[in-house]
Parts: C-alpha cells; sequence; structure tokens
C-alpha cells in the first residue's frame, strides 16, 4: 500500500514537470552559430512571461561579411539585448553598439526544424545564419589567431558588406591617467549599413 502511495505521489509530482517542459517556448535556450566545427557566436534566450531576455555571445572583436568570419579576438563577451519583440513567427532581438555614432545590431531568429534556428542579421545583406541548439556545455572557439572561417556553403552564397564587430573594453581595460591613449576610436560597429 505505502510503495502504491508513493509512486502515486512520485506521478503527481511529475505531472507539472512535464506540462511546464511542454509550455517551454521552443525557441529557449541557447543557440549557437558554427564554422568549420568552431563556434562563432551564440544566442542565450529565455522567455520571462510575455517577454524574452536575451544575450548575445560573441568574440571581443571581428569582422564579417556574412560567409567569412576574420581575426576573431576573444575572450567572448555577453551583450545583453536593449529589446526584444516577437513579430510574424521571429523573435527580434536589439543589441546596442556602445560606440558613437554607431546603429544597434539588429537578429531575427526563429526555430527552423529539430534543435535548429535560423537568424538574419537585419540590413546587412548577410545571408541566413544556421544555428544549433548547443547545451550549458557549449563553447565558443578556440579561435586561432588571424584566423578566418569560412562557411562550408560560401560557394552558393552573396556575401554582405563587410562588418566591424567590437565590444566596448571592460572596467579594468580602461586606461588610466599615466597610460596614454593612442590614436582615434575604432571605426563604427557597421561598414557600409
Amino acid at each position: 500500500m505505502l510503495k502504491r502511495l508513493l509512486l502515486a505521489f512520485a506521478m503527481i509530482l511529475s505531472v507539472p514537470t512535464a506540462l511546464s517542459a511542454q509550455a517551454r517556448d521552443p525557441l529557449e535556450g541557447l543557440w549557437i552559430f558554427e564554422v568549420e566545427g568552431t563556434g562563432v557566436f551564440g544566442f542565450a534566450l529565455e522567455k520571462d512571461g510575455e517577454s524574452w531576455k536575451a544575450q548575445w555571445l560573441r568574440p571581443r572583436r571581428f569582422a564579417s561579411d556574412g560567409v567569412r568570419f576574420i581575426d576573431l579576438v576573444g575572450p567572448p563577451v555577453p551583450i545583453e539585448a536593449t529589446a526584444t519583440k516577437e513579430t510574424g513567427g521571429w523573435l527580434e532581438l536589439t543589441f546596442a553598439d556602445p560606440r558613437p555614432h554607431t546603429l544597434p545590431d539588429v537578429f531575427r531568429i526563429h526555430v527552423a526544424g529539430t534543435d535548429t534556428a535560423e537568424a538574419i542579421y537585419a540590413d546587412t545583406g548577410f545571408p541566413v545564419l544556421p544555428l544549433v541548439r548547443g547545451d550549458p556545455a557549449s563553447t565558443l572557439g578556440p579561435w586561432g589567431p588571424g584566423q578566418t572561417y569560412t562557411r562550408a556553403d560560401a560557394d552558393s552564397l552573396t556575401p554582405g558588406a563587410l562588418v566591424q564587430f567590437s565590444a566596448a573594453p571592460p572596467a579594468d581595460d580602461a586606461p588610466t591617467a599615466q597610460e596614454p591613449v593612442q590614436g582615434p576610436a575604432e571605426e563604427p560597429a557597421v561598414e557600409g549599413r
């Protein structure tokens, strides 16, 4: 009798877990964009009620035309989305660029299949970026110094304009009063946009 009660109790406890797993939005989780077997960047997405929380996990600096990913410099940095919205079956994510006179980075993402999604980098002309579902052990990089990573489907794609990406330096990288600041600020994050 006690065994039956314990079994019934265990089944009751598992029902909310199963229901919450079914209620989870299929876009939630970690999505990785890989080139040549290396994680170039990813998106961590979490639904919070009716809204979304999102991070863009990416190299500190790199350049890309959507087909080639050039000079990736780590370590990876998380960039918090400043705005999110669902529109026409896509989740739109906006990431502010901390440098002056730059446009925000806007991505649109949707589920494409089992454990696959697609991302569009808005207003760049980049080809669609295929994403695969990651897990907590998924990592970005490592990226070889000066290496160029080229998509396997490059021959069938039309590249967009070359875009320069750079994250603001963390506070501990800021120059001190004794250190000279060299040259003008970096190039805008987006060229040709």
